[in-house]
């Protein structure tokens, strides 16, 4: 997961990042009618799941290779590269506005925290996981909790680096929570179902 993390952290840094996976082209992903029925009556049909096909092998090379030209050197998986053409075969204007509420969000924070040079690849994930869970941002945001995250996302040790005060500027910009919701909450997900990390009460979170 933490290739998709950090694809999408570079989509925030750069909204135009995914560009580079161009489903008109070579289209990937097929969605599939989905049913959805309660107490024998059909409530609502919708397309968010569907199967891919050969073409993400394409999409997942350009994604490898946009993310080799930011200098981040991770593996991208068919899982990350059919996510994302997923995303952009159902509801690319979705996409699109959350990646332009996030990019908003990034650079007030990255400016009020004098990072000037782009994020590397632990920053960029830590972005990407943010955007996705609210839980990781409320943490980031409470001083008591922002060691230890910042810490499992290997973050700069120093509290005051410019890369610790953007994580947390960025987590705690309202814009950030409108990308989320229009990223995580739309049309595709009918009946409240979201892609949001949710686990038992006491688990610690995986990161990296």
């Amino acid at each position: 997961m933490v290739d998709f993390w950090c694809t999408l952290g570079q989509m925030v840094v750069d909204p135009n990042f995914l560009n580079v996976v161009d489903v008109a082209t070579h289209p990937s992903f097929t969605p599939v009618p989905t049913e959805l029925y309660e107490k024998g009556v059909k409530e609502v049909t919708f397309t968010a799941a569907g199967h891919s096909n050969a073409n993400v092998e394409i999409h997942r090379s350009a994604l490898q290779n946009a993310l080799n030209n930011k200098g981040v050197r991770l593996p991208v998986s068919l899982y990350t590269a059919a996510r994302i053409a997923q995303l952009k075969t159902v509801d690319q204007a979705k996409l699109s506005t959350a990646a332009e509420q996030a990019h908003t969000a990034y650079q007030a924070a990255a400016a009020a925290s004098g990072l000037t040079n782009g994020p590397g690849g632990t920053l960029a994930a830590a972005l990407g996981l943010t955007l996705l869970d609210s839980e990781v941002s409320a943490r980031f945001v409470n001083p008591a909790t922002e060691p230890q995250i910042a810490n499992d996302l290997f973050l700069d040790s120093n509290p005051n680096s410019p890369e610790r005060r953007t994580a947390r500027a960025f987590a705690a910009h309202a814009n950030l929570a409108d990308a989320r919701d229009t990223l995580l909450a739309a049309s595709d997900w009918p009946g409240g179902c979201r892609e949001g990390m949710t686990f038992y009460s006491g688990f610690r979170r995986a990161t990296l």
